[in-house]
């Protein structure tokens, strides 16, 4: 009793001084030590306990207003923690892009015009063992300490990539001899020039972010038809109401694929049929994982995005530019028009 006592403490306390709170996560360790986590607006707040409930520390830092993940050029796959773990002195390494939170940072102001990079997962940064600076050091998870070994300055290399440099040993993060299997491990190494010193940041939305989803030429939401909750319900457009019919959770399922999930009745968005050609019906069904479910986001000059689906190629589309409210929404070859374009509300 006394642990749900002090998580509900918990909950309140960051409501109180984060009301703007784009996410909240919280998760037990494997040492059974309660790991809270809170971004908004580029703030992060986390809170550790042990496992009574007693608060062992705090911080607080200032983000980059989004998660990132560190795609390495060489191997096309993601910065990751081993199995997903919270432990101190976990093995960082590269791993396909699976859309899990281990596989996500925020990068957080520190020294000198450098980064901390916090493991989304964990709460936890990326470090370098030891505080070493020879060749061939691992990087590792740890605490959140203020070290030199834990700040990182992002380097353009003005191809879309970028070095990212431990200003404690002036040595790049590497991977293990050039290899590209999943698991290898990373590292610090001199900088040499090479793709496995490389890496795009490529901005992720935070699974379970939950967004009313707006046309951006008529301002209306997507809307399950009626609130039903059937597979087969169609999809349409309708003035933002509030209900949770128009209310939808974002999920990445690997390789900046996602699908959305409708608060209402927690099924998923998508294309019926698995249909490829234009004007085939948008409805909601069972997540059964199939590419017809997923979206790739493709953000917009206007900071709109489109949305594409990932088995026809082709983008939720609003017919006709219709202000109607109850148009059943389809998908239709790009043409960049406005009915194409939605607006992901908090």
């Amino acid at each position: 009793m006394k642990k749900y006592i002090s998580i509900i403490a918990i909950l309140i306390l960051i409501m109180v001084n984060s009301q703007t709170a784009a996410a909240l996560k919280y998760t037990y360790t494997k040492t059974g030590a309660l790991s809270l986590v809170s971004i908004s607006e580029g703030k992060y707040v986390n809170f550790q306990y042990d496992n009574n409930c007693n608060l062992i520390g705090k911080k607080n830092l200032n983000c980059k207003p989004s998660e990132y993940k560190l795609i390495n050029v060489n191997s096309n796959k993601a910065l990751d923690v081993y199995a997903g773990n919270t432990l101190n002195g976990t093995k960082v390494q590269i791993e396909t892009d699976n859309g899990t939170d281990a596989q996500r940072w925020l990068l957080c102001n520190a020294v000198n015009d450098s980064f901390k990079l916090i493991n989304v997962n964990s709460g936890k940064a990326l470090d370098v063992a030891g505080g070493e600076t020879t060749d061939g050091t691992k990087a590792q998870l740890w605490n959140d300490n203020g070290t030199e070994a834990q700040a990182w300055r992002i380097v353009d290399q003005g191809d879309g990539s970028y070095e990212l440099v431990n200003i404690h040993s002036n040595k790049v993060l590497d991977v293990a001899n050039g290899e590209t299997a999943n698991g290898t491990a990373v590292q610090i190494w001199t900088s040499n020039g090479t793709t496995a010193q490389k890496w795009r940041l490529v901005k992720a939305i935070s699974n379970g972010a939950e967004y009313k989803i707006l046309n951006a030429g008529n301002g209306k939401a997507l809307d399950v038809t009626g609130g039903n909750t059937a597979d087969g319900t169609p999809v349409q457009i309708w003035t933002d109401n509030g209900t949770a019919s128009q209310r939808w959770q974002v999920y990445d399922t690997g390789g900046n694929q996602y699908k959305l999930i409708n608060v209402n009745s927690g099924k998923t968005l998508e294309v019926s049929g698995g249909g490829t050609a234009n004007g085939s019906a948008v409805q909601i069904w069972t997540d059964n994982g199939t590419t017809s479910q997923q979206w790739i986001f493709r953000e917009n000059a206007d900071g709109s995005v489109s949305l594409i689906n990932v088995n026809s190629n082709k983008l939720l589309d609003n017919p006709g530019g219709s202000t109607a409210d109850g148009t059943r929404l389809q998908i239709y070859t790009d043409n960049g028009t406005s009915s194409q374009s939605w607006k992901l509300v908090k």
